[in-house]
């Protein structure tokens, strides 16, 4: 990714309003997690995987950490 477009996006996400970053984090989070009937038995999933949603907030409430 190019770090000055990241820059840029980041600067500009931090500078919405509490209701626009709601919204920016609904909209972005209805493009990354799914719902498909005989996947994962129905739960939400990540978008195009097999790894519900609930199992990363499970690892990340247990302690496991991002890497």
């Amino acid at each position: 990714m190019n770090p000055q477009l990241a820059n840029s996006l980041a600067e500009a996400v931090s500078a919405l309003s509490l209701e626009d970053s709601q919204a920016f984090q609904a909209a972005l989070l209805s493009h990354i997690v799914k719902k498909t009937p005989g996947v994962a038995g129905g739960h939400a999933c990540i978008r195009n995987t097999r790894i519900a949603v609930w199992t990363l907030v499970s690892l990340s409430q247990q302690g496991m950490g991002e890497g």
